[in-house]
């Protein structure tokens, strides 16, 4: 039998990006609550370049469970999610919270009113970031938040 020859290897614009690195030990912790597939990968692979450990739910009730199963040091929270709305997320978390422990929330919304900015403030988030989220805000927003062992 002939033999097949070995095609050649693809070019590199079509190889598969090699695999992200592992966040390092004590990386930031961080929620990423977002329904639109597209900005959450966007935003867990902006975050993970900055060094990041991202847990990526898809809806209100998703990042509800994954804050009473584990700490974060931070939560990039979409205001309209399927299930529970990023403002009723907060409000809950915001009520749950003991003594000394704060959960920085961050808003994200394609909607920059007032109004809304308003009503994020109110419900007990910190801060408050515009979609397409851009990449020099979302660094800054984790430096800002990044936990106090880190020197900041």
């Amino acid at each position: 039998p002939s033999a097949v020859p070995e095609p050649a290897p693809p070019p590199a614009a079509s190889r598969p990006a090699s695999p992200e690195p592992e966040p390092a030990a004590d990386a930031p912790r961080v929620l990423v609550a977002e329904d639109n597939a597209i900005a959450a990968t966007v935003i867990r692979t902006l975050l993970r370049q900055q060094g990041a450990a991202v847990t990526l739910v898809t809806d209100g009730e998703a990042a509800l469970d994954a804050v009473r199963r584990a700490d974060f040091d931070l939560a990039f929270i979409d205001l309209r999610m399927p299930k529970v709305d990023g403002i009723e997320f907060t409000r809950r978390v915001r009520a749950n919270e003991s003594d000394g422990a704060h959960l920085p929330i961050i808003a994200l919304t394609a909607n920059a009113a007032e109004d809304v900015k308003e009503r994020c403030l109110v419900a007990g988030m910190d801060a408050f970031l515009t979609k397409p989220v851009d990449t020099g805000a979302l660094a800054d927003a984790v430096a800002r938040y990044r936990p106090q062992v880190q020197g900041n």
